[in-house]
């Protein structure tokens, strides 16, 4: 099994980043509104600066790779402490996000038989709603559009005069391209948009590329995480407590009047201090665990309600499966050895089909821009009223 990961799914994971960040600040805001202005990150610049101070003055080598462990943990302890006002934010925003995750992987992956690393060749009566189909399990109106007006160009069905899209051999169109072609001529809408889809679609089951998909989609696994989280929502915390978070040997009123007395050298390499790195990194894993705790049970049940709203309707046939094989191929061609990414549409007279695949697999989207805007479709209000 083999995943074919567009530009698509890679903004998912870049999008986690920018939300945590955001998160921090919300957090930081609500901390200050209680009277505690940045009180986490005046804690975390403290602590590094600590560590950078003693880091040097301690002789034991095993005690200096244990403080940076135990420094590590407390740093990740207090960001999630941090973060407390925001965990069902970030229980929802992962279980949502994570749904979708899974399930624009699950429907990218295909079965491999012959392992083929590069694709060279023109895939025959394979159009670019067709590649969409195999690649996705879905036709995505403003890229495939695209990609269909730019195939239509290169095979001289259509010329683009002033602006204009004039069909020069109608007898030699298919249906579904007539369609789209008059829909654009016309004043592309919702309607036309349907109709095209519908029949790009119907071409695709027709040729044997893809086939309705019947039954419902499996979750154990996230099911019995679901339980088990919840179980442990219920019950760890107490045990956690009891275990890790636990108060320092320096609140001892005679062992503090000790460390009082030392110099910072003498203090970092006594007995106390050994002892007292260890029960900063119990807290702090304690903290941890405390905070996944809270978060896992709301990921878990919104993973599965949105997981299950997710559209998966259609499925590859067999030979299907060996055409997105030599797609995927064709896909880590175009990503490796040329620089179609950057080519505008006015280059199909020299890459032909391959610039027309880099559009249809999301790696090139400025020409797809370029038609957009060429034509003035506004494929998300068109979207947002067919959905």
């Amino acid at each position: 099994m083999k995943t074919i990961k567009t530009k698509s799914i890679k903004k998912i994971y870049k999008s986690d980043i920018i939300f945590l960040i955001v998160c921090y600040f919300v957090a930081e805001i609500l901390w200050t509104l209680l009277g505690m202005p940045f009180l986490m990150t005046k804690l975390i610049v403290s602590l590094w600066r600590m560590f950078f101070t003693m880091v040097g003055d301690i002789a034991n080598f095993s005690v200096s790779i244990m403080l940076i462990l135990v420094f590590i943990i407390a740093t990740i302890a207090f960001l999630l402490v941090n973060l407390v006002f925001t965990f069902p934010l970030i229980g929802i925003y992962f279980g949502i996000k994570h749904a979708k995750r899974k399930k624009e992987l699950e429907k990218r992956t295909y079965n491999s038989e012959e392992d083929i690393l590069y694709y060279r060749d023109v895939l025959k009566d394979i159009t670019p709603t067709d590649m969409s189909l195999l690649v996705n399990l879905e036709i995505e109106e403003k890229k495939d559009m695209a990609a269909t007006i730019l195939d239509l160009y290169s095979k001289n069905l259509i010329q683009i005069i002033d602006n204009k899209i004039v069909i020069t051999n109608d007898d030699m169109m298919r249906e579904k391209d007539l369609t789209l072609v008059k829909g654009i001529e016309n004043g592309i809408n919702s309607e036309n948009i349907k109709t095209w889809k519908e029949k790009s679609l119907n071409e695709a089951i027709n040729k044997n590329l893809i086939m309705k998909k019947y039954g419902k989609n499996k979750l154990y696994t996230q099911i019995i995480i679901l339980i088990i989280s919840v179980i442990l929502f219920f019950t760890v915390p107490n045990v956690i407590n009891n275990m890790f978070v636990k108060e320092s040997i320096l609140d001892n009123p005679v062992v503090a009047e000790k460390v009082e007395n030392m110099s910072d050298k003498e203090f970092l390499n006594s007995e106390y201090f050994l002892e007292t790195v260890i029960e900063i990194g119990k807290n702090a894993t304690g903290v941890i665990i405390l905070a996944l705790i809270f978060i896992l049970p709301i990921y878990s049940l919104i993973f599965i309600i949105r997981y299950k709203t997710l559209k998966d309707k259609l499925k590859r046939t067999v030979h299907g499966e060996e055409l997105t094989e030599k797609v995927a191929a064709i896909y880590k061609f175009v990503h490796d050895f040329t620089n179609l990414n950057v080519a505008a549409k006015e280059r199909i007279i020299l890459w032909k089909d391959f610039l027309v695949y880099a559009v249809v697999l999301e790696e090139n989207e400025i020409i797809v821009e370029d038609i957009c805007n060429s034509y003035n479709v506004n494929y998300s209000l068109i979207t947002n009223m067919i959905k």
